[in-house]
């Protein structure tokens, strides 16, 4: 699903929300470059993240 920014109307990559504990906080990573290790937690919705290449806004979509 090809996504636009609604805020300037650039091209949005898809990517996840990586998180790895309070302490480091949550990262953003472009959904090609995640490894196959983690296609194995699709028991529950993925949320999918949205990030604008030119101003860096970022939507979530849950994914069924």
């Amino acid at each position: 699903m090809n996504k636009t920014c609604p805020k300037c109307n650039n091209e949005m990559k898809k990517g996840l929300i990586l998180t790895s504990g309070a302490i480091i906080g949550a990262r953003w990573q472009e959904e090609s470059t995640i490894s196959k290790l983690f296609n194995n937690l699709n028991k529950q919705p993925k949320i999918a993240a949205y990030k604008c290449s030119s101003c860096g806004f970022v939507e979530d979509y849950v994914e069924e």
